[in-house]
């Protein structure tokens, strides 16, 4: 009885190390896995250019505070309808953004859930494509900037639900390529 007492406290830390999942901060690139679940943001993500940072279907990107991502390379976050990604405030706190800045690389989210930040997504001089995502309880759900771009980036956001935007719901700052297509944009101020 007692062995198997001993076992149970074990496999209960174990349960427990694997729910805390990992804290993240500083230079990131590479894949980020589900298993690793939560992602706990403790400080600014940077993605240096000339790297690819791939976010794979059914993880969990906690902010801890007011941080954010910033992309000088690239991020791929590409769920799926039945498992997506998801970027949020623990315990519903504001974050910053996931900004895009003046990357050359084509950035692609789909089916992400992004809520409670200041800006979602931030495209700066910055090419990218949104698909099927949801923006909810955001300052401003999608911001877009290219100034004094004469020849701005194309950017497609597509298919997305922004709801619960405290200022806008997508936000277009100066020369752009955007085209939004097949969006709802509900209850944004």
């Amino acid at each position: 009885m007692k062995f198997l007492k001993i076992k149970l406290i074990v496999a209960l830390l174990i349960a427990n190390c694997l729910l805390q999942g990992i804290d993240v901060s500083g230079n990131q690139s590479g894949e980020w896995i589900p298993e690793n679940n939560p992602y706990n943001v403790i400080g600014y993500i940077v993605v240096p250019s000339q790297e690819v940072l791939t976010i794979h279907p059914g993880v969990e990107v906690l902010f801890t505070g007011m941080f954010g991502i910033n992309v000088y390379g690239q991020i791929i976050a590409a769920g799926t309808e039945t498992d997506s990604i998801s970027f949020s405030g623990a315990a519903q706190t504001e974050w910053d953004q996931i900004r895009l800045d003046n990357s050359e690389a084509e950035h692609y989210f789909s089916y992400c859930r992004i809520r409670d930040a200041y800006r979602g997504i931030a495209s700066v001089d910055s090419p990218v494509e949104i698909d099927g995502c949801h923006f909810l309880n955001n300052e401003n759900g999608i911001f877009i900037g290219a100034i004094g771009n004469p020849d701005p980036p194309a950017i497609l956001i597509n298919n997305c639900l922004i709801e619960n935007s405290l200022n806008h719901g997508i936000f277009i700052l100066e020369n752009s390529a955007t085209i939004v297509e097949n969006c709802d944009i509900c209850f944004s101020a």
